[in-house]
């Protein structure tokens, strides 16, 4: 039995294995290119004055949408030479009158900001954004999600670019977060973020290599976005940025003024953005990676796309470890022999987690705290990203096996659950089988098995336990 255990688990287990080195190496060369990236000039005075259209996505988030069209209200850019507008996809009628008024308002006081709605809310955030496009005048879009707040000279930093640049199809900017140091969960969303942006996102743009835009505080050409039909459904700024990318545009990344956003705060608006975020991911790669991989890019840009749409490896090489560690372990101990499979293990994790890590922290050198913050910091990341882990896995491979989202919820906004989910239940399976792999580990002597397992297990009872221990500290008093 036990031999017939090993022939139909030891295949999953060493893909998982290769999954975390895969995404190792990544890491890794992220890190160098971040260490040895050029100095980039800063952008060169405005000479013309393009007209921009800002355009605001918005939906059901009207405790959010009036702080951010009052940042609008204070851009330095000539106020004739753009507009906004506020598309607004809401269900929420409370919403759509904020936005009402603050379209009317604004109006008076010579601003150029209209209130759009559709009559047939389809296509989600792309569909919103392609309904609004014909509308506009501008010649260059701001895009921007409803809590993001942009520096007064946002514009006047980053349109330069594009007239230096000819062939400059988009830029993505540098985002900050104004409640990063809420509760441990923005903690660790904030240095994520900073890995993706100030690591990858700025290492690739600034040794000319194939980027993607974020989805919001970006900036398109119009001529740009035209040309591959507009935005596409799900996880529209990556279709974007690798078909204009496909098309010989460039995308550029700028730190030269930076966007506040807000994080989410519970773990339940976390699982709805993450959801939507790596479903979209699996999607993107089932669709793009054949057109990359036969377009006439050189072969380091299709290594960067191919890394970075297939960048969620590691979360389930992460959570093949905590599935299928068990019966590889079952296997090993009846057949000793083969005992140093285990010692592979934590080979690989700590590969993995060097990579990311020594790069995070490369990256928090500039958010001039102490290093014991640093180190608290990266204790939550690592926390958070292996209790993610289970949720991304799940939702990565029914994108690419070609399951779409049925509902797009915000993520400020709570969504009603009914029951347990296929995602929870698959959380649950994990946990049970991290509860007997340790326990087998511990019980053979496997300290091989122990050292990755230990902290991917923490990591998960954190995450799903996670609102009743906030709860609970809230209730006595611990946080507010």
């Amino acid at each position: 039995m036990t031999y017939w255990l090993g022939l139909v688990f030891l295949p999953f287990f060493f893909v998982s294995l290769f999954l975390l080195i895969f995404y190792g190496v990544i890491a890794h060369y992220h890190h160098i290119l971040a260490r040895l990236r050029p100095t980039e000039a800063p952008p060169p005075p405005l000479q013309e004055v393009p007209f921009v259209t800002v355009q605001l996505a918005i939906c059901n988030e009207g405790d959010l949408v009036n702080q951010t069209i009052q940042s609008l209200m204070e851009l330095s850019y000539p106020k004739d030479r753009w507009e906004a507008q506020l598309c607004d996809d809401s269900t929420d009628p409370h919403t759509s009158a904020i936005c009402a008024r603050a379209a009317k308002h604004y109006q008076r006081l010579g601003f150029s900001i209209f209130h759009l709605q559709r009559s047939q809310r389809e296509g989600f955030k792309a569909g919103n954004l392609n309904a609004a496009t014909p509308h506009a005048k501008g010649e260059i879009f701001v895009i921007l999600d409803a809590d993001f707040i942009l520096q007064s000279n946002f514009l006047e930093k980053n349109i330069p670019f594009f007239e230096q640049d000819p062939k400059l199809g988009a830029i993505q900017t540098y985002w900050t977060h104004r409640n990063k140091d809420a509760s441990p969960l923005t903690k660790a969303q904030e240095s994520s973020y900073d890995y993706h942006l100030r690591i990858e996102q700025q290492g690739r743009s600034r040794w000319g290599r194939w980027m993607h835009l974020n989805g919001s505080a970006c900036l398109v050409r119009r001529q740009a976005l035209e040309e591959v039909g507009g935005w596409k459904t799900y996880i529209e700024d990556v279709y974007l940025s690798y078909q204009i990318q496909l098309n010989d545009w460039r995308i550029r990344f700028s730190d030269t003024s930076t966007a506040q956003a807000l994080l989410p705060t519970t773990i339940e608006s976390i699982r709805s953005q993450q959801k939507r975020w790596h479903r979209g991911s699996g999607l993107a790669a089932r669709d793009l990676l054949g057109k990359i991989a036969l377009s006439k890019a050189s072969f380091l840009n299709k290594l960067e796309a191919f890394g970075h749409l297939l960048g969620t490896s590691a979360y389930i090489g992460i959570t093949g470890l905590l599935l299928f560690s068990w019966p590889v372990m079952t296997w090993l101990h009846a057949n000793p022999r083969w005992n140093w499979i285990q010692w592979l293990s934590p080979l690989c994790f700590y590969f993995l987690s060097s990579g990311t890590g020594s790069a995070t922290a490369f990256a928090q050198r500039h958010n001039h705290r102490s290093f014991l913050e640093n180190q608290h910091h990266m204790l939550w990341l690592s926390l958070y990203q292996s209790g993610l882990a289970p949720l991304a896995t799940y939702n990565v491979l029914l994108g690419l096996m070609g399951y779409p989202l049925r509902t797009w919820t915000p993520s400020n906004i709570r969504p009603q659950s009914k029951g347990i989910s296929y995602e929870r239940a698959f959380e649950w399976l994990l946990l049970c089988c991290g509860i007997m792999a340790i326990y087998r580990g511990i019980q053979w002597g496997m300290l091989g098995f122990l050292l990755p397992l230990v902290p991917i297990f923490g990591g998960l009872v954190w995450f799903m336990a996670y609102p009743y221990l906030h709860q609970r500290a809230k209730s006595v008093g611990l946080i507010a």
